[in-house]
C-alpha cells in the first residue's frame, strides 16, 4: 500500500536522496501499471533503505 502522508524533516531528506517521492504521480502510475508490483516495491524499498542508512550515518558523524 502506498499512501501520502506529511513527512518530517528526516523523511523529506530520505525522500529527496532516494528519489522516492510518494506524491509523484509518475511513481503512482508506475506502481499501478507494474506487472510485478512486489518487484517494484522492492526496488523502492531498497532505494529508501540506502538513502536512510546514508543520512543516519551522516547524522552519527556530526
Amino acid at each position: 500500500m502506498l499512501e501520502s502522508v506529511k513527512l518530517d524533516d528526516l523523511h523529506k531528506k530520505i525522500s529527496s536522496l532516494s528519489g522516492v517521492n510518494i506524491d509523484d504521480a509518475s511513481l503512482i502510475q508506475t506502481l499501478a501499471l507494474a506487472k510485478e508490483i512486489d518487484a517494484e516495491y522492492a526496488k523502492l524499498n531498497e532505494k529508501w533503505k540506502q538513502a536512510r542508512q546514508e543520512i543516519l550515518a551522516q547524522q552519527m558523524s556530526h
